[in-house]
Parts: structure tokens; sequence; C-alpha cells
């Protein structure tokens, strides 16, 4: 018997990008980390909101145990 496995992206965000979800994610960056920046949609597709999150905000340098003292704010 053949195995079939249903995905479904009830948001869209795992399959395509927005432009109010990466409008969301950098006024969260500047809200919570004070910092002007942007998700690079080429490096976030099929992460998780927090995966995005410590990705873009490592790449700039943000320490990550900073980054994980704050997330649930930015994710709020």
């Amino acid at each position: 018997m053949e195995k079939l496995l249903l995905l479904f992206d009830v948001d869209g965000t795992l399959t395509r990008n927005n432009k109010e979800h990466h409008d969301a994610f950098s006024y969260a960056f500047k809200d919570v980390y004070h910092t002007d920046t942007e998700i690079d949609p080429n490096d976030t597709v099929g992460m998780t909101d927090s995966g995005i999150i410590t990705t873009t905000l490592e790449k700039l340098g943000i320490p990550k145990d900073y980054i994980d003292e704050n997330i649930e704010s930015c994710m709020d």
C-alpha cells in the first residue's frame, strides 16, 4: 500500500511571500530590537517565525541570548 502525505499551508507563509508578512517582521524588529532591517525572502521560505527572527538578527550580529530573551515580544 502506497502512503500519502498531505501538507497544509493555511496562511500561505510557507509557499509564498507577501508584503504584509515582511512588513510585520520589519515593524517587530524595529520595535523590539531597535534595528531597521527586513527579512530576506530567499533565506526564510519554509522557516518558522522564530527561525526567521533568529536567522535575520544573528546575521546583524545581535547576540543569540538577547534574541532569545526578547523573541516572545517580537512574535507578539
